[in-house]
């Protein structure tokens, strides 16, 4: 791709027919059409209308020409059509001793929006209640995603832990990663990060069905983490690098196609993609180390 000014680390994905990508350190948007060649830059770091005035991070979503950015201090920022930037002010917690309570929570990466309201991924590091040293009752009670509302800047946790993990808790309280996806009726499709299954949740978070398989030839011995961030730490240095689990989903409604990437392991030079087609597996290929799918871009033509 032919960016004049990037320092090619940010962020990337589909908007509609067009591929993105958000330059983490110059700030810019730039709009790509899918043979490479960059059609728009937008943006830019600074104080101005159209510009940003801090260096975007992951929790950032370009989608129908509306970019999204969550700081870090319950603020948003919102550009429509990519003009006039408008500060958000998001509510501010007022308790903090329920895993029901949204302050308790710290939103991570992976932005998915739908109809008015944006969804990240969380965890929590709280003292009473967290995957380190309290992991059963965490995966019992925490939620997995928080519910944004901009236009009133409510925030509110939702979404469990799967069977799977309430039950391995001892084994899995350093792999609580979560992947997911929203289709247009608002249905959830979740991975989480030690779980071969991938789950099927209506707009209310109500079960629907669950499919999948373990990937193949992954590595899934995995080390226990005893109650101490110490151990916590010293088993993430070892899993993360060597150990098999998975790693992205992304749902292409265009074609009713569930892509899930994962990590094998440090014992083969190959990752693995799976491919579900109405929920069930039609392909699991081998792809390059962190390779994954982004999204669909429909040129029209086919």
């Amino acid at each position: 791709m032919d960016i004049d000014i990037c320092s090619y680390n940010g962020y990337s994905g589909v908007d509609g027919d067009r591929l993105y990508f958000i330059d983490k350190f110059y700030g810019f948007l730039y709009i790509i059409a899918p043979s490479g060649t960059v059609l728009q830059r937008h943006l830019g770091l600074g104080n101005g209308p159209n510009e940003i005035f801090f260096r975007p991070g992951q929790r950032s979503i370009f989608v129908d020409n509306e970019l999204v950015i969550f700081g870090n201090t319950y603020d948003a920022y919102l550009f429509n059509d990519l003009q006039n930037r408008e500060t958000i002010r998001l509510k501010i917690p007022e308790k903090r001793n329920s895993m029901d309570d949204f302050g308790v929570y710290t939103t991570l990466d992976v932005v998915r929006k739908s109809g008015e309201r944006y969804y990240c991924f969380i965890y929590s590091e709280n003292p009473f209640c967290n995957p380190v040293l309290h992991s059963k009752d965490y995966f019992s009670k925490a939620h997995i995603f928080m519910e944004i509302n901009l236009k009133n800047g409510e925030q509110k946790p939702i979404g469990h832990f799967s069977k799977h993990y309430i039950e391995n808790h001892k084994n899995l309280n350093h792999l609580f990663l979560t992947y997911y996806d929203i289709d247009k009726k608002g249905n959830f499709y979740v991975s989480h990060q030690a779980d071969s299954l991938i789950y099927l949740y209506n707009a209310k978070f109500n079960f629907i069905k669950a499919f999948g398989f373990k990937g193949v030839n992954m590595d899934t011995h995995y080390g226990s983490a005893l109650p101490s961030w110490e151990d916590f730490n010293k088993v993430c240095a070892k899993d993360y690098p060597n150990k098999g689990y998975y790693t992205w989903l992304e749902y292409v409604e265009e074609t009713n196609m569930t892509f899930r990437s994962y990590q094998k392991g440090s014992h083969t030079e190959f990752d693995g993609l799976q491919i579900y087609k109405d929920g069930v597996l039609v392909a699991d290929v081998e792809v390059p180390k962190k390779f994954r799918v982004a999204g669909y871009a429909y040129s029209g033509s086919s």
